[in-house]
């Protein structure tokens, strides 16, 4: 029995089920069209991110952490830098702040925040992924660089 492979349409959502082979070079040769991820939901920038605790967490031990950028290490592995309180394994919440590494996301949402801190340089991030009303992962690096203004060797007047 063959090999299939699912592919998915970027402009309508619809889905084809193709010989793995054949799915492989469509999406390849016809990238601006049809891809071999699922799409993201639509407008899930706008959605709370949503997680499981999977182990107890308690609050930083100085209130103020909760106001710098993330920490680069975890001295203390049951310690989440933006808690408010205390919280048990098993619990679900809805946070527009850094996920602690062991929190389990739960929506589409928290799965790109989980993802993008995982992996990005924490010294950089902003204190939030919530930007206004959506998520914004943004970690300084990217984007268009910023013009360089002109030196001239002649004295301000």
């Amino acid at each position: 029995m063959p090999l299939t492979a699912t592919i998915y349409n970027r402009h309508d959502g619809s889905t084809e089920t193709l010989p793995a082979d054949q799915a492989a070079l469509k999406t390849y040769y016809q990238r601006e069209t049809w891809s071999a991820q699922p799409l993201p939901p639509k407008d899930w920038e706008r959605e709370v991110p949503r997680y499981r605790i999977t182990r107890s967490l308690r609050p930083a031990q100085f209130p103020r952490v909760r106001l710098e950028n993330p920490h680069t290490d975890l001295t203390c592995g049951d310690s989440w830098q933006y808690s408010d309180r205390h919280y048990e394994a098993g619990e679900e919440i809805e946070s527009k702040c850094w996920p602690h590494p062991s929190m389990y996301p739960l929506n589409y949402s928290a799965q790109r925040v989980m993802a993008f801190f995982s992996s990005a340089m924490r010294s950089r991030l902003t204190t939030s992924p919530w930007f206004g009303d959506q998520v914004r992962l943004d970690d300084g690096l990217s984007g268009p660089l910023p013009k360089l203004q002109t030196m001239t060797s002649r004295p301000a007047a």
